[in-house]
């Protein structure tokens, strides 16, 4: 199934791509379920799974497709019916382990219509040998978010693990901990004054504000900033 018509990627937050949500997949049969097996080589190994979900056909109106979630026959959600306008995300909120998995995208009972499924990501959750970013760090960098409500996928650790750091955020890593030392919110749609939230990255040596609605003087303590 597939769609040239427009559909809401960013309602969910998780931004995924729109040239794959605008096609989904179904089983052959009507009643036939929608499903993903794979084995793990270690048993103890935590998954997590990201669903998304968006209807391409244009519903009748005694058409009706009501989804529901199964890993290794557990319930991952209540049933649904995905939305025509925007995408949406689904996943379990607790880590699955074991040897053998199996994910079951079902119909209801009452749905006239087969199970479809856009796009599924698997992760599998990895112990981080490393240190976190320092907590003035963090603390500075989520008011930032909050202040300027940041459209960007920033969560966990701003600096960890190192190969994944958020997206315009560079670091410096140490012994101890990581801190943030450069900055750059380009582009990014940020509006009102420069937020007192800078100041406290203590080590930032590089930050770009460009392209932005921002109002106000220059503040000080940019100035001051010890790098």
């Amino acid at each position: 199934i597939k769609t040239t018509g427009y559909l809401d990627i960013f309602q969910s937050g998780y931004k995924p791509p729109d040239e794959v949500i605008k096609t989904a997949a179904s089983p052959k049969s009507n009643d036939e379920p929608l499903e993903i097996f794979w084995t793990s080589e270690d048993p103890n190994t935590r998954f997590y799974a990201y669903l998304y979900f968006a209807e391409l056909d244009h519903l009748k109106r005694n058409e009706s497709r009501t989804i529901k979630i199964f890993w290794n026959g557990s319930p991952v959600s209540g049933s649904f019916n995905p939305s025509s306008e925007y995408s949406m995300t689904l996943s379990n909120s607790r880590a699955f382990t074991g040897k053998d998995h199996w994910i079951s995208v079902q119909k209801t009972s009452d749905s006239t219509l087969p199970p479809i499924l856009n796009a599924i990501e698997i992760f599998s959750a990895q112990s981080l040998d490393e240190f976190p970013t320092t907590v003035e760090d963090v603390r500075a960098i989520e008011s930032i978010k909050s202040t300027y409500k940041v459209n960007k996928v920033w969560s966990g650790d701003p600096c960890a693990p190192r190969l994944f750091p958020w997206e315009g955020v560079g670091c410096s890593f140490n012994n101890s901990n990581h801190q943030i030392k450069s900055l750059n919110l380009s582009s990014s749609g940020l509006q009102g004054p420069i937020a007192l939230a800078f100041r406290n990255l203590s080590l930032l040596e590089s930050l770009d504000l460009s392209n932005n609605i921002l109002k106000g003087v220059v503040p000080e303590f940019l100035a001051d900033l010890k790098n």
